[in-house]
Protein backbone atom coordinates (compact mmCIF):
# COMPACT_ATOMS: atom_id res chain seq x y z
CA UNK A 1 0.00 0.00 0.00
CA UNK A 2 3.03 2.77 0.90
CA UNK A 3 4.63 1.55 -2.32
CA UNK A 4 1.27 2.21 -4.18
CA UNK A 5 0.48 5.31 -2.48
CA UNK A 6 3.75 6.65 -3.28
CA UNK A 7 4.02 6.00 -6.95
CA UNK A 8 0.95 7.40 -7.26
CA UNK A 9 1.24 10.43 -5.58
CA UNK A 10 4.80 10.77 -7.92
CA UNK A 11 2.29 10.45 -10.82
CA UNK A 12 0.36 13.07 -9.48
CA UNK A 13 2.76 15.96 -8.31
CA UNK A 14 4.98 15.28 -12.16
CA UNK A 15 1.61 16.31 -13.70
CA UNK A 16 0.64 19.36 -11.44
CA UNK A 17 4.35 21.04 -10.21
CA UNK A 18 5.05 23.71 -12.07
CA UNK A 19 1.00 24.80 -13.08
CA UNK A 20 -1.64 25.99 -11.79
CA UNK A 21 -3.98 23.45 -12.72
CA UNK A 22 -4.46 22.04 -9.19
CA UNK A 23 -4.78 25.25 -7.50
CA UNK A 24 -7.44 26.10 -10.03
CA UNK A 25 -9.46 23.20 -9.03
CA UNK A 26 -9.23 23.79 -5.26
CA UNK A 27 -10.72 27.04 -5.62
CA UNK A 28 -13.39 26.45 -8.20
CA UNK A 29 -13.99 23.49 -6.04
CA UNK A 30 -14.52 25.37 -2.87
CA UNK A 31 -16.29 28.09 -4.86
CA UNK A 32 -19.17 25.31 -5.85
CA UNK A 33 -19.37 24.08 -2.39
CA UNK A 34 -20.45 27.62 -1.00
CA UNK A 35 -22.71 28.57 -4.06
CA UNK A 36 -26.16 27.35 -4.82
CA UNK A 37 -27.25 24.35 -3.87
CA UNK A 38 -27.10 22.61 -7.53
CA UNK A 39 -23.15 23.30 -8.10
CA UNK A 40 -23.16 21.95 -4.67
CA UNK A 41 -24.66 18.77 -5.66
CA UNK A 42 -22.26 19.11 -9.16
CA UNK A 43 -18.64 18.60 -7.17
CA UNK A 44 -20.00 15.15 -5.42
CA UNK A 45 -19.24 12.79 -8.39
CA UNK A 46 -15.76 14.95 -8.60
CA UNK A 47 -15.10 14.04 -5.06
CA UNK A 48 -15.69 10.46 -5.70
CA UNK A 49 -13.93 10.07 -8.75
CA UNK A 50 -10.75 11.72 -7.27
CA UNK A 51 -11.16 9.07 -4.54
CA UNK A 52 -11.25 6.24 -6.54
CA UNK A 53 -8.09 8.07 -8.97
CA UNK A 54 -6.18 8.76 -6.24
CA UNK A 55 -6.50 5.59 -4.26
CA UNK A 56 -3.53 3.53 -3.44
CA UNK A 57 -5.31 0.36 -3.57
CA UNK A 58 -6.90 0.48 -6.71
CA UNK A 59 -3.54 2.31 -8.25
CA UNK A 60 -2.21 -1.24 -7.51
CA UNK A 61 -4.86 -3.43 -8.40
CA UNK A 62 -6.29 -2.36 -10.97
CA UNK A 63 -5.00 1.27 -12.53
CA UNK A 64 -1.69 0.15 -12.85
CA UNK A 65 -2.24 -3.29 -14.57
CA UNK A 66 -5.03 -1.95 -17.32
CA UNK A 67 -4.89 1.40 -17.76
CA UNK A 68 -1.16 2.82 -16.91
CA UNK A 69 -1.21 5.30 -19.34
CA UNK A 70 -4.41 6.69 -19.42
CA UNK A 71 -3.68 6.87 -15.04
CA UNK A 72 -0.21 8.72 -16.29
CA UNK A 73 -1.58 11.05 -18.65
CA UNK A 74 -5.17 11.04 -18.57
CA UNK A 75 -6.89 10.30 -15.54
CA UNK A 76 -6.10 12.98 -13.46
CA UNK A 77 -7.81 15.33 -15.70
CA UNK A 78 -11.18 13.71 -15.03
CA UNK A 79 -11.98 15.07 -11.95
CA UNK A 80 -10.65 18.35 -12.46
CA UNK A 81 -12.30 19.28 -15.70
CA UNK A 82 -15.66 19.56 -15.35
CA UNK A 83 -15.04 21.25 -11.79
CA UNK A 84 -12.76 23.97 -13.69
CA UNK A 85 -15.64 24.42 -16.05
CA UNK A 86 -18.67 24.30 -14.05
CA UNK A 87 -16.97 27.59 -11.89
CA UNK A 88 -16.13 29.35 -14.76
CA UNK A 89 -19.52 28.66 -15.69
CA UNK A 90 -21.12 29.57 -12.43
CA UNK A 91 -19.11 32.62 -12.03
CA UNK A 92 -20.47 33.81 -15.80
CA UNK A 93 -23.85 33.18 -15.08
CA UNK A 94 -23.96 35.66 -12.18
CA UNK A 95 -22.45 38.54 -13.97
CA UNK A 96 -25.13 40.95 -15.88
CA UNK A 97 -22.95 42.38 -18.05
CA UNK A 98 -21.94 40.22 -21.49
CA UNK A 99 -18.67 41.81 -21.15
CA UNK A 100 -18.13 40.31 -18.15
CA UNK A 101 -19.30 37.04 -18.99
CA UNK A 102 -16.36 37.20 -21.80
CA UNK A 103 -13.85 38.44 -19.45
CA UNK A 104 -14.59 34.99 -17.10
CA UNK A 105 -14.47 32.93 -20.17
CA UNK A 106 -11.12 34.75 -21.41
CA UNK A 107 -9.31 34.49 -17.94
CA UNK A 108 -10.31 30.98 -18.10
CA UNK A 109 -9.17 29.67 -21.32
CA UNK A 110 -5.96 32.10 -20.59
CA UNK A 111 -5.39 29.73 -17.08
CA UNK A 112 -5.88 26.50 -18.87
CA UNK A 113 -3.88 27.56 -22.07
CA UNK A 114 -0.50 29.20 -20.20
CA UNK A 115 -1.02 27.62 -16.59
CA UNK A 116 1.06 24.79 -17.72
CA UNK A 117 4.09 23.73 -19.60
CA UNK A 118 4.34 22.09 -23.21
CA UNK A 119 6.10 19.36 -23.48
CA UNK A 120 5.68 17.46 -26.19
CA UNK A 121 5.65 18.11 -30.16
CA UNK A 122 3.08 16.13 -31.93
CA UNK A 123 5.14 17.04 -35.48
CA UNK A 124 8.34 15.91 -33.98
CA UNK A 125 6.91 13.21 -31.96
CA UNK A 126 9.22 14.10 -29.64
CA UNK A 127 9.30 15.19 -25.66
CA UNK A 128 10.54 18.61 -25.08
CA UNK A 129 13.84 18.61 -23.02
CA UNK A 130 13.43 20.09 -19.76
CA UNK A 131 15.83 21.18 -16.27
CA UNK A 132 14.18 19.03 -14.55
CA UNK A 133 10.83 21.61 -14.55
CA UNK A 134 8.70 18.48 -12.77
CA UNK A 135 10.89 17.56 -9.98
CA UNK A 136 12.30 14.42 -11.69
CA UNK A 137 14.13 12.26 -9.03
CA UNK A 138 17.65 13.09 -9.52
CA UNK A 139 18.46 9.88 -10.14
CA UNK A 140 17.33 10.22 -13.41
CA UNK A 141 18.74 12.97 -14.09
CA UNK A 142 22.28 11.82 -13.10
CA UNK A 143 21.93 8.66 -14.64
CA UNK A 144 20.96 10.00 -17.76
CA UNK A 145 23.70 12.57 -18.14
CA UNK A 146 26.03 9.96 -17.31
CA UNK A 147 25.02 7.46 -20.28
CA UNK A 148 24.98 10.70 -22.43
CA UNK A 149 28.36 11.21 -21.88
CA UNK A 150 29.18 7.73 -23.21
CA UNK A 151 27.30 7.89 -26.12
CA UNK A 152 25.34 10.87 -28.34
CA UNK A 153 22.75 7.98 -28.78
CA UNK A 154 23.17 5.34 -26.07
CA UNK A 155 21.02 2.24 -26.29
CA UNK A 156 20.04 1.15 -22.56
CA UNK A 157 18.05 -1.28 -20.21
CA UNK A 158 17.07 0.48 -16.71
CA UNK A 159 15.56 0.19 -13.34
CA UNK A 160 11.58 0.26 -13.11
CA UNK A 161 12.25 3.51 -10.90
CA UNK A 162 13.66 5.34 -14.08
CA UNK A 163 12.23 3.70 -16.64
CA UNK A 164 8.94 5.85 -16.15
CA UNK A 165 10.95 9.06 -16.57
CA UNK A 166 13.91 9.41 -18.48
CA UNK A 167 12.14 10.13 -21.68
CA UNK A 168 10.68 13.28 -19.93
CA UNK A 169 14.35 14.29 -19.33
CA UNK A 170 15.71 13.43 -23.19
CA UNK A 171 14.53 11.52 -25.73
CA UNK A 172 18.07 10.70 -26.64
CA UNK A 173 18.58 7.82 -24.50
CA UNK A 174 16.41 4.43 -26.36
CA UNK A 175 15.38 2.07 -23.64
CA UNK A 176 14.52 -1.40 -23.79
CA UNK A 177 10.94 -0.82 -22.52
CA UNK A 178 9.26 2.09 -20.71
CA UNK A 179 5.94 2.58 -18.69
CA UNK A 180 4.37 0.21 -21.37
CA UNK A 181 6.21 -2.65 -19.84
CA UNK A 182 3.54 -2.78 -16.69
CA UNK A 183 0.93 -3.95 -19.01
CA UNK A 184 -1.87 -2.11 -20.74
CA UNK A 185 -3.90 -2.15 -24.29
CA UNK A 186 -3.17 0.92 -25.59
CA UNK A 187 0.88 0.26 -25.76
CA UNK A 188 2.78 -3.13 -25.86
CA UNK A 189 5.67 -4.75 -25.31
CA UNK A 190 7.32 -7.68 -26.97
CA UNK A 191 7.69 -11.31 -25.68
CA UNK A 192 11.24 -10.73 -24.98
CA UNK A 193 11.04 -7.06 -23.39
CA UNK A 194 8.36 -8.39 -21.04
CA UNK A 195 10.52 -11.37 -20.37
CA UNK A 196 13.50 -9.19 -19.35
CA UNK A 197 10.84 -6.77 -17.52
CA UNK A 198 10.08 -9.75 -15.33
CA UNK A 199 13.44 -10.69 -14.72
CA UNK A 200 14.61 -7.33 -13.52
CA UNK A 201 11.25 -7.27 -11.52
CA UNK A 202 12.19 -11.06 -9.91
CA UNK A 203 14.36 -9.80 -7.13
CA UNK A 204 16.87 -12.91 -8.49
CA UNK A 205 17.39 -11.69 -11.91
CA UNK A 206 18.71 -14.22 -14.47
CA UNK A 207 21.87 -12.18 -15.74
CA UNK A 208 22.86 -14.28 -18.06
CA UNK A 209 19.46 -14.23 -20.10
CA UNK A 210 19.24 -10.57 -19.50
CA UNK A 211 22.03 -10.15 -21.44
CA UNK A 212 21.61 -12.44 -24.20
CA UNK A 213 18.30 -10.49 -24.43
CA UNK A 214 20.29 -7.22 -24.55
CA UNK A 215 22.63 -8.16 -27.31
CA UNK A 216 19.64 -9.84 -29.51
CA UNK A 217 18.21 -5.91 -29.12
CA UNK A 218 21.47 -4.46 -29.70
CA UNK A 219 21.33 -2.99 -25.97
CA UNK A 220 24.74 -1.50 -24.54
CA UNK A 221 23.64 -0.56 -21.45
CA UNK A 222 22.86 -2.16 -18.39
CA UNK A 223 21.44 0.48 -15.40
CA UNK A 224 19.47 -1.78 -11.87
CA UNK A 225 19.21 -0.49 -9.00
CA UNK A 226 21.69 -1.88 -6.31
CA UNK A 227 19.25 -2.55 -3.60
CA UNK A 228 17.88 -4.87 -6.06
CA UNK A 229 21.40 -7.12 -6.76
CA UNK A 230 20.81 -10.46 -4.58
CA UNK A 231 23.57 -10.50 -2.32
CA UNK A 232 26.50 -12.26 -3.39
CA UNK A 233 25.71 -12.00 -6.88
CA UNK A 234 28.11 -10.52 -9.01
CA UNK A 235 26.84 -9.32 -12.15
CA UNK A 236 30.47 -9.05 -14.55
CA UNK A 237 30.15 -12.63 -14.06
CA UNK A 238 27.43 -12.67 -16.29
CA UNK A 239 29.30 -10.88 -19.79
CA UNK A 240 29.07 -7.47 -18.59
CA UNK A 241 31.65 -4.55 -17.41
CA UNK A 242 31.01 -2.65 -14.39
CA UNK A 243 31.08 1.37 -15.04
CA UNK A 244 30.12 3.53 -12.59
CA UNK A 245 27.73 3.58 -9.47
CA UNK A 246 25.45 6.54 -10.08
CA UNK A 247 23.44 7.89 -7.14
CA UNK A 248 21.17 4.51 -6.22
CA UNK A 249 22.05 2.58 -9.53
CA UNK A 250 25.15 0.79 -11.02
CA UNK A 251 25.66 0.81 -14.29
CA UNK A 252 27.29 -1.95 -16.61
CA UNK A 253 28.22 -2.32 -20.10
CA UNK A 254 27.36 -5.59 -22.24
CA UNK A 255 30.71 -7.16 -23.07
CA UNK A 256 30.91 -8.01 -26.68
CA UNK A 257 31.84 -11.43 -27.32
Amino acid sequence: MAAGWEEMTAAVKMAFEGNWYLLFFFVGLVYLLIAEKKWRNFTIPGLILSALILNPFLYRKLWVPVLTYAYWRTFWMIPIVPVMAAAAVSIAGKCRKKSLKGAVCVCTAVVCLLGGHRVYDSDTNRFFPITNAYKLPQGVIDVSDYLLAQEAHPRALVDSRLMCYIHQYTMDIDLMYGREAYGQYILAVGADQSAVFQQMESGNPDFQMIRQMMQNGSYTYLVIDRAKIPEGVQITDSGFRFLADVNDYSIYKVVQE
